[in-house]
């Protein structure tokens, strides 16, 4: 079981850690909670199967396959309690993938002014079902142009996520002198998934341009890379 131990602050609840990885040798772990405000306050805990769209982001699905106990429970000001989880698959070739949900109910007691408004905290905790054994790939398309956009596929041929810190554009002229620098921030790639980016490309610059090069920094420091020669410009659709 690895845990990443990161402290997850939201609206006075805090959460540790802020995402789980279950293994075939310790398939269950503990996620606590403590109550950093200043009253009681009740929580419930749900799973969803957790898959990723290339364009839409998250997709989310109800599933049996994660146990947690318990289900319901209060939280005095100061107080902590753990979480326990697990799941009913098995471990096999592919990662599995799914968010625990620890949602804030409202309060038993209406509040005293009709007025007030209160915004309820829901946290989600990522849990990875590790593979049995795990496998490393991670390809990048040949970057396209269109809608005055470079365009890139990151995908994941191993079976088990990574998570894309960065992906960075850089625009060269004639002769190599970096004419512009853009980035997007990234996400999961989930095992057999992958993810698209489109990075603006300005309209001022795009036919000076001879060359792209598109570089996907992982969460473990790894930098992978993608060039694209444009002798005509990099106008295309713009």
């Amino acid at each position: 079981m690895t845990l990443a131990f990161a402290l997850l602050v939201a609206a006075g609840l805090n959460v540790s850690p802020v995402q789980v990885r279950l293994t075939p040798e310790e398939s269950k772990a503990l996620i606590t909670l403590r109550n950093d405000g200043q009253g009681e306050t009740r929580f419930q805990v749900s799973a969803k199967a957790w898959d990723e769209d290339a364009v839409k982001g998250m997709v989310l699905t109800p599933t049996q396959d994660v146990v947690f106990f318990p289900a319901l429970f209060a939280l005095k000001a100061g107080e902590a309690r753990n979480v326990r989880v697990g799941v009913t698959v098995p471990f096999g070739a592919l990662e599995r993938t799914y968010r625990v949900f620890i949602e804030e109910l409202p309060p038993a007691e209406k509040p005293s002014s009709s007025s007030s408004v209160r915004v309820l905290t829901r946290v989600g905790i990522p849990i990875f079902v590790a593979p049995v054994k795990a496998l490393d790939d991670v390809k990048l398309s040949a970057i396209a142009l269109g809608g005055g956009k470079a365009l890139v596929d990151v995908r994941n041929a191993g079976n088990e996520h990574f998570r894309v810190d960065t992906v960075k554009l850089d625009a060269m002229a004639q002769g190599g002198a970096k004419l512009f620098e853009k980035q997007a921030s990234g996400w999961y790639v989930l095992a057999g998934g992958h993810k698209k980016y489109e990075l603006e490309i300005p309209r001022e610059e795009c036919a000076r341009v001879r060359r792209l090069v598109i570089s996907v920094k992982t969460e473990r420091e790894e930098i992978f890379q993608q060039a694209l020669d444009t002798p005509g410009g990099a106008c295309s659709g713009v």
